[in-house]
C-alpha cells in the first residue's frame, strides 16, 4: 500500500505542474478509496449475519363496502373472470326491422352465475347505442347452516332456508357526445324462510294451493277500506249503453304504489303498444324493469310459495336464480299474435290489447285504475254472475271479485272480471303456478276466493318449439 501511495504522490505532483489544482482532486479520490477499503476489511472480520426467518405475510384486509356502495356506485366493478358458456343454450340470433335493431342474449354459464345482455340500437338522428348487462348470482343457506356461495358483489347472509340474489346492471350509452357507463347493484333476499311448505293436501289439490296463495297475500288491499268502488248501475254483456256516468275508482292513497311490487309493476305499463300487429322492441331500461319486478315478486311470500310448490311437485328442477329467468321468459318472451313479436303474456293478461276494434285481455285492476285516471278507460257498469244465489247478486263495492263492462281507447270489452285489490305478486304467482301445474294446452281450475266460486282459465299456445302462455283470466262460476 505504501508503494502505491508513493506513486500516487508523484503523479499528483506532476499533474499540478501541468494543471494547477488537479493534483488536489486526485488526492481526495485516493483518500476516499482508502477509507472504503478499510471498511471492507472490518466487515470481513465480523461474525456472519444471522438471517431472520422469512416474514409471514398476513392475508389482505377485506374492506367492507358501505350500504350506499352496495346499492349503487359509479365506479368500475371488479373484473369477473368469464365462465365457459353452456353449449346447450346458445344465444338466439338478433332480429332487425327497419331502422331499429333489437337483440337479446341469454347466456347461461356453468355454475350459478348468469349474465343476460340486451342491446337496442337506433340509427336515426345520429348514432346512439345502449347496452345493459345483468349479472345475477345466488347464495343459498341450507337448513344445516352450510352456505353455497357463488359470485356476488356483496357478502350476503340470508335467513335459514332463504336465498339472496345479487343483480348488477351495467348500462353503457354511446352517442355523438361520447360514452358513459353506470353500474347499479340490487340485492334481493327471498322470503322462503317466512313461507310455509306446501302440504300434501295442497300438492294433491291445486285449488287448495290457490287458497293458500290467497292467505299469503299480505299486500292485498281491501275495497271499501283502502279505496272506494263506485258501482252505480247494473249492466249486461250485450248492453251497448253506458250506464255509469262517474268513475269507478276513488280515494286510493298513492303511497300504496311505493310498495316494491306495485312500484315495479307500474313501471312496466308503458312499455307496449296497445294495438296488436305492431312489433315490440325492448330497450335496456325495459329489460331492467322486468328483472326488478320479478325479483320483487320472488321476495314475497307468494313468490316463495310458488317456487316451493313447483319444486315439491317436480314441475321445476332448477335453482332459484334459473327459476327467476324462466319466469321472466314466460311472461315477457315475445311471440306472434297477429304479426312478429307484437305481443307477450304480460302485455295481454295485465295491460290488455286492441284487435279489430275490440279489447282483449285487460284483467288487472291496477291497470284499470291508472287508465281510468288518465281518461283512457271508461267504466260502463257492473255485471252480476249468471248463476244466482251468490254474494255477488247484490255487490256492495267491498268485494274482491268484480265483473264489469268497460271501454278502453274507444273500444268496448263486453265483460271483464277483476281481482280487486290483490297484489301484483299474487296474480303473477297464481297464473304462473296454474300454467305449470296444468299439463294440457288449455285448462280450467275451480277454486274459492273471498267466499266466491271462481274458475281460472289458462290458454297455452305453441311458439316455435315451446309452449307459451297465451292468456290467463278468471270468471265467476
Amino acid at each position: 500500500m505504501s508503494f502505491l501511495n508513493n506513486i500516487i504522490n508523484k503523479v499528483q505532483q506532476e499533474v499540478d505542474k501541468k494543471i494547477p489544482g488537479a493534483g488536489q482532486i486526485i488526492g481526495q479520490l485516493h483518500n476516499e478509496f482508502q477509507q472504503s477499503h478499510q471498511q471492507q476489511q472490518q466487515q470481513q472480520q465480523q461474525p456472519p449475519y444471522q438471517q431472520q426467518p422469512p416474514y409471514q405475510q398476513q392475508p389482505p384486509y377485506q374492506q367492507q363496502q358501505s350500504y350506499q356502495q352496495q346499492q349503487s356506485y359509479q365506479q368500475q366493478p371488479p373484473y369477473q373472470q368469464q365462465q365457459p358458456y353452456d353449449q346447450n343454450f346458445p344465444p338466439p340470433p338478433s332480429s332487425s326491422t327497419g331502422n331499429q335493431t333489437a337483440a337479446t342474449y341469454n347466456q347461461p354459464v356453468q355454475g350459478k352465475v348468469h349474465s343476460s345482455y340486451s342491446a337496442t340500437t337506433s340509427h336515426s338522428g345520429g348514432s346512439t347505442t345502449t347496452y345493459a348487462q345483468h349479472v345475477t348470482a345466488t347464495t343459498t343457506t341450507a337448513n344445516e347452516g352450510s352456505a353455497d356461495n357463488s359470485y356476488a358483489h356483496h357478502a350476503a347472509a340470508g335467513a335459514v332456508g332463504g336465498s339472496t340474489t345479487t343483480t348488477t346492471t351495467t348500462t353503457t350509452t354511446t352517442s355523438n357526445l361520447g360514452t358513459s357507463t353506470s353500474y347499479s347493484t340490487v340485492t334481493t333476499t327471498y322470503a322462503s324462510a317466512d313461507c310455509p311448505e306446501p302440504t300434501p293436501q295442497e300438492l294433491g289439490d291445486i285449488s287448495l294451493a290457490v287458497e293458500q296463495l290467497w292467505n299469503l297475500d299480505t299486500d292485498r288491499l281491501a275495497p271499501g277500506q283502502n279505496f272506494q268502488l263506485n258501482l252505480q248501475h247494473k249492466t249486461f254483456v250485450s248492453n251497448a249503453d253506458d250506464v255509469a256516468r262517474e268513475r269507478l275508482f276513488s280515494n286510493l292513497h298513492q303511497d300504496i304504489f311505493e310498495r316494491p311490487t306495485f312500484k315495479y309493476f307500474i313501471s312496466l305499463l308503458d312499455n307496449y303498444h296497445a294495438t296488436v300487429g305492431i312489433e315490440e322492441h325492448e330497450t335496456a331500461a325495459e329489460v331492467t324493469e322486468q328483472h326488478k319486478f320479478v325479483d320483487s315478486v320472488l321476495k314475497t311470500k307468494c313468490g316463495a310459495y310458488l317456487y316451493k310448490y313447483l319444486k315439491a311437485k317436480g314441475l321445476t328442477h332448477c335453482d332459484l336464480n334459473e327459476f327467476k329467468r324462466n319466469v321472466i321468459h314466460l311472461w315477457f318472451g315475445m311471440y306472434r299474435r297477429v304479426s312478429k313479436n307484437d305481443s307477450c303474456p304480460f302485455e295481454h293478461t295485465f295491460l290488455g290489447e286492441i284487435r279489430d276494434n275490440q279489447v282483449i285481455g285487460f284483467h288487472n285492476w291496477i291497470q284499470f285504475y291508472i287508465e281510468e285516471s288518465r281518461g283512457n278507460a271508461n267504466y260502463r257498469g257492473y255485471i252480476t254472475p249468471k248463476r244466482k244465489g251468490t254474494k255477488l247478486d247484490h255487490p256492495t263495492g267491498r268485494d274482491h271479485i268484480m265483473s264489469c263492462q268497460l271501454e278502453w281507447h274507444g273500444c268496448v270489452k263486453p265483460v271483464s272480471t277483476f281481482l280487486m285489490g290483490v297484489s301484483p305478486e299474487f296474480e303473477l304467482a297464481l297464473y304462473t303456478l296454474c300454467f305449470y301445474a296444468l299439463p294440457d294446452h288449455e285448462g280450467h281450475i275451480p277454486f274459492t276466493i273471498d267466499g266466491v266460486d271462481i274458475g281460472l282459465t289458462i290458454h297455452k299456445l305453441r311458439n316455435g318449439r315451446e309452449i307459451a302462455l297465451g292468456s290467463a283470466y278468471i270468471e265467476v262460476l
